[in-house]
């Protein structure tokens, strides 16, 4: 199976064509259960290989199928072929140094007959083909080295090529070219007699037209058969290692010179390989044209540059022509590639490029540097970071070029991945990085990178590069020490400044916390490639350049380097201040997105705010984020910066606000020892101050107190309060949401008409302000109401439109209750399949957003499932575990329909009898520690068919557990057991 997936990588295959090709149309009994076991076992082994889990997994589930989800690199079925055709296209480009490089290393990932476990017909349709794409790689190989004079060394290669495939032509005819060329002419006549008796016998045909004017040419010592050698190129330099990955930059730059494009400028930061690809295109273009490279070093002006290609071109040039007429007279004599490379804006370059382009024909000019020429007609060829495998590659072979042996392997893969990312996939970063390996393994190098102050920081690790490179590559520092000396003193003021950003800024993030920050100086830093830009409206740094501005910034005295970080994080929390201020609290408005986005940025400027003792700062950040934290189910940062807020408040009104928040994170973890007097007095305190929603919300918040503890009539009490207090204040927006929450207390205590009301309402609201997590729920309670008036049809619909409105929706925790609501529903409706779907999706976000209230209901709810899919083992031990669950913590049974649901299941256990492992099962459930998921078993085992046999257990920090039938990714506490595929 995992072949299968493996050939069709980032292309989701539906379970049935994953059972058809397993297993020829004849699939084994329970064949869906058996892919389900398989799927589990690999989603398992492949996360601990790859280090990738969580909603990265590298297999999961999409509503198309399973997809195994890696880059074509790292198939090496796809590898082969990219570096196969990679290979023939140099070959027929003339280049057989290259063919033979790229055809080899394709060939060299072969380790015998592909695909041998596939034993379906499908595999042997792959096998045919792979192993045609084989031989025609291996026949342009021997055609590369034959190009390369190495026509002797093949023979034996070719004679037992012959042997092995005595039809095949092609071979026959390579191996009579080779013996002829070695001098061997009697030879080469005897295999094509050889040849032509095979045929006769075996097939009773003639050799074919080529073979035998192959045959003709030898016999008459053909000048065809002479070899033609390569002469190196004089212009481009012959490149020492080979290019690894570029492929798009290479495409692209073949299509503009195809496209008769005379100006292409490959742009980039320092380190990032332009002067590589530049050599790479030029050699491709050789063959069609003359290339004249130029490296501008220590030119200062346009004079100076005219006189370095004047000298590459040698007698060419006219000394009794001016100058600029006579190197323009030799550039044009042929078609001619100009390689200016490092091209720097102080070089005085564009004037003279522009004025040769104009007086010529036939010149291309393929320049490099940091930024454009500004020239017209010029198309800037960006160069990215290297992509994850590339990087990798190209650390594994440069460490061992110094570390002979080294290779990436399951004890390193993940450092040297990480070690890569760390370094922007600069590769200039990663070959230096790459050459220290001798005395700093990978896994030291991460430690460092991570921990600066455990050694050293990129720009530490970054130095004593190859003695033969210009000064300024020997290093990073150099590197960005040459990038900026050629900037203003404006604009490295402005580079400093842009550091304390964090995850990028806005344009008008920049112009309120820098006091340079201008268009003008950002463009001329995007223009040096010190900044990204993409046109989205975002700007960032690649880390290593934000490491050396943080070097700047650090350099400053302290007052003004604290004055740019005071500003950042103001600049921030007026923004959080911004979305606090919504009227609406709608979690899905712009305004709570853009503080998604700037997440890094907004810790930053928390992290300021405590490390500078701004208590009021940190408190205003604080309160401003929290419905942002509790919207996106970061409770846990929540809990940490409000402890910290706490200690800095300084008014009464801030300690009121703060206790509520303390009050309200202990609720929904699930501790109403802690919640209960926490709330009670935020309530006290915000009585006391005065301000009239803060006291509703403390109302509100001790409804749920009350309601979680049993007393519903005591919660839908303080509710009316809660209610009368809004109102008073004039919080129409909290008014509203109180309604819902008044609705279902009153549908709880046996008022369904008046609920339906108050959910109408809601929805409405939410439809008004494009809340569609908000509407969400009104449609998941309007659902509930319908369900439990039998009106399935009206139910359905809403439920269809609940998990349309939650799919829009951004905040986690309201995506999880409607997930429940949604299952609670389906049982109500007698869908266990699709309650169970729900209700498993629904624990996971639960456990991850750190909403620990409503779990144990939701286990207690799986067990209905489980029951009404006929296993009642699973049933009576998902019920004692949310029983035992809610009495561990004080919590009631909240909702009628969830108390109708599970009085009736329990009441089907009783009618049905004590079964024979009741005792043992109820046990087992209740021992579960709270909150404990993984004491559950595998998350396919939540309600659905027990799995048997030994289980495989895995521990280490943050396992995750895929939900098959929805693709929810479950994290599980760290350093706890997981016994994957095993009963719960």
């Amino acid at each position: 199976m995992f072949i299968l997936l493996a050939l069709s990588a980032r292309t989701p295959i539906p379970t049935e064509r994953l059972i058809d090709q397993l297993w020829d149309d004849e699939p084994p009994g329970g064949a869906v259960n058996t892919m389900q076991v398989y799927v589990s076992r690999l989603r398992r082994i492949l996360g601990v290989a790859t280090g990738r889990t969580g909603p990265d997994a590298v297999l999961r589930s999409t509503s198309q199928g399973y997809l195994l989800d890696v880059p074509a690199a790292a198939i090496d079925q796809h590898r082969f072929e990219q570096a196969a055709a990679t290979g023939q296209a140099a070959l027929a480009a003339g280049d057989p140094r290259a063919a033979a490089r790229e055809l080899r290393a394709a060939l060299g990932l072969w380790r015998g007959p592909a695909l041998t476990d596939l034993t379906s017909s499908i595999g042997e349709v792959h096998r045919v083909r792979l192993e045609g794409l084989r031989l025609s790689a291996l026949a342009a190989r021997l055609d590369a080295d034959a190009a390369l004079g190495q026509d002797a060394a093949i023979v034996p290669e070719l004679q037992e090529l012959v042997r092995r495939h005595p039809l095949d032509e092609r071979f026959t005819g390579q191996l009579m070219t080779a013996l002829y060329r070695s001098g061997r002419q009697a030879d080469a006549l005897a295999a094509y007699a050889a040849a032509r008796r095979r045929l006769g016998e075996e097939l009773g045909v003639d050799p074919s037209p080529a073979l035998r004017a192959r045959h003709a040419e030898v016999l008459r010592h053909a000048t065809s058969l002479s070899p033609t050698r390569p002469e190196s190129p004089g212009g481009p330099p012959r490149p020492r290692t080979g290019l690894i990955g570029r492929e798009r930059e290479l495409r692209a730059a073949h299509d503009l010179l195809a496209r008769g494009t005379r100006l292409i400028t490959v742009v980039g930061p320092g380190g990032i390989g332009k002067t590589r690809l530049a050599t790479e295109i030029a050699g491709r273009a050789a063959e069609t044209r003359r290339v004249v490279t130029v490296a501008p070093e220590g030119v200062r002006d346009g004079e100076e540059l005219l006189t370095a290609i004047a000298r590459t071109l040698g007698p060419g040039v006219r000394p009794e022509r001016p100058r600029p007429d006579a190197v323009a007279d030799a550039l044009d004599e042929e078609p001619t590639l100009l390689v200016l490379d490092a091209v720097e804006p102080g070089h005085g370059a564009a004037p003279v490029v522009a004025d040769l382009l104009d007086r010529t024909g036939a010149l291309v000019v393929l320049a490099t540097g940091r930024g454009a020429l500004r020239l017209r007609g010029e198309h800037l060829l960006p160069v990215l970071p290297l992509p994850v495998a590339d990087a990798v590659r190209l650390f594994r072979d440069r460490a061992a070029a110094v570390l002979p042996g080294f290779e990436v392997s399951s004890v390193n893969a993940v450092e040297v991945s990480a070690v890569c990312t760390l370094l922007d996939g600069l590769p200039l970063a990663i070959e230096l990085a790459a050459a220290r390996v001798r005395t700093l393994p990978p896994e030291e190098m991460l430690r460092r990178l991570r921990s600066p102050e455990a050694g050293s920081g990129r720009l530490d690790l970054l130095q004593h590069g190859p003695a033969d490179l210009p000064e300024r590559q020997r290093s990073m520092q150099a590197l960005l020490d040459s990038a900026v000396a050629q900037l203003p003193e404006s604009g490295v003021r402005l580079l400093a400044d842009l550091s304390v950003f964090r995850g990028g800024w806005t344009l008008a993030a920049m112009e309120g916390v820098c006091e340079n920050g201008s268009l003008g100086e950002l463009e001329r830093l995007v223009d040096h490639s010190l900044v990204l830009a993409d046109g989205s409206g975002r700007f960032g740094m690649l880390a290593t350049i934000r490491e050396y501005a943080h070097g700047l910034l650090a350099a400053r005295p302290p007052e003004p380097r604290r004055a740019v970080l005071d500003r950042h994080a103001r600049w921030f929390a007026d923004l959080a201040r911004l979305a606090a201020d919504d009227p609406g609290r709608n979690p899905d408005s712009a305004v709570l997105r853009a503080l998604e986005t700037e997440s890094a940025n907004l810790t930053a400027a928390l992290e300021h705010a405590w490390s500078a003792r701004d208590g009021s700062l940190l408190v205003s950040l604080v309160l401003s984020l929290l419905g942002h934290w509790f919207y996106t189910g970061r409770l846990r940062r929540a809990d940490h910066w409000v402890q910290a807020a706490r200690e800095a408040a300084t008014s009464e009104h801030e300690r009121a606000q703060l206790l509520l928040v303390a009050g309200n994170l202990a609720l929904v973890g699930a501790d109403l020892e802690r919640a209960v007097p926490a709330l009670t007095g935020a309530h006290q305190a915000a009585h006391a101050v005065g301000e009239g929603e803060l006291t509703a919300r403390t109302l509100a918040a001790r409804s749920v107190a009350a309601r979680y503890s049993g007393q519903p009539v005591t919660a839908l009490e303080l509710v009316e309060q809660a209610l009368t207090a809004a109102r008073e204040a004039g919080a129409w927006a909290l008014v509203v949401r109180l309604g819902n929450e008044r609705g279902e207390l009153l549908d709880e205590t046996g008022h369904p008409a008046a609920a339906e009301s108050l959910f109408e309402s809601f929805r409405a609201w939410s439809q008004v302000e494009q809340a569609s997590s908000n509407l969400a729920v009104a449609l998941v309670n309007l659902a509930a109401v319908a369900a439990g008036q039998d009106d399935v049809a009206r139910a359905s619909d809403l439920l269809a439109e609940a998990a349309a409105a939650a799919a829009a929706g951004q905040s986690v925790p309201l995506r999880a209750d409607v997930l429940a609501g949604t299952g609670l529903v389906q049982l109500r409706l007698e869908c266990p399949d699709a309650a169970g779907a729900a209700l498993r999706a629904a624990l996971p976000l639960m456990y991850e957003s750190g909403q620990l209230l409503t779990l144990a209901d939701t286990v207690s709810l799986l067990g209905a499932v489980a029951l009404a899919q006929g296993e009642r083992r699973a049933a009576v031990r998902l019920l004692a575990t949310g029983r035992a669950w809610r009495e561990s913590r004080g919590l009631a049974v909240v909702g009628r329909l969830t108390r109708e649901v599970l009085a009736e299941a329990e009441a089907d256990l009783e009618r049905s009898g004590p079964g024979e492992h009741d005792a043992r099962d109820r046990a087992a459930g209740a021992a579960v520690p709270f909150a404990q998921l993984s004491g559950l078993g595998a998350p396919a085992a939540w309600g659905s068919v027990w799995m048997t046999g030994h289980p495989d257990s895995v521990s280490h920090a943050g396992h995750v557990v895929q939900i098959p039938e929805s693709g929810v990714l479950m994290t599980l506490p760290g350093g706890e057991h997981l016994a994957a595929d095993s009963r719960p």
